[in-house]
């Protein structure tokens, strides 16, 4: 995957979407060079919410160049951290939960990955 070097803030961009059932919109985003898709959450689908459940059922990670920046700029939007970036796991890692409760890790690899 080619990394950009931009340093110009960077924030999802719809490049697609699809609405399948009345207002109901699946959409892939993009971050960089990188694309990912959400939906809404359904109870016929069981896809719950983390509010509905009081949880989150899964953790993402987000590779990123610089995740200090990143964190910052998530918390600044109103995620709140949840572990403050620090060096672990053979990684520069922080984690974060955004407004709508998922979790986020948000690192990139120190050194060679994965590691010997």
């Amino acid at each position: 995957m080619k990394r950009s070097r931009s340093t110009k803030q960077r924030s999802p961009q719809p490049s697609f979407t699809v609405s399948a059932r009345g207002d109901e919109v699946v959409a892939q985003l993009g971050v960089g060079d990188a694309a990912f898709w959400v939906a809404p959450t359904s109870a016929a689908m069981k896809r719950l919410s983390p509010r509905a459940l009081d949880g989150a059922t899964s953790r993402t990670l987000l590779v990123v160049e610089d995740p200090d920046r990143v964190v910052r700029q998530a918390v600044a939007a109103g995620a709140t951290e949840s572990s403050p970036v620090g060096n672990e796991h053979g990684k520069r890692l922080g984690r974060i939960i955004d407004p709508s409760g998922h979790e986020w890790e948000i690192g990139m690899p120190i050194g060679a990955w994965p590691p010997n």
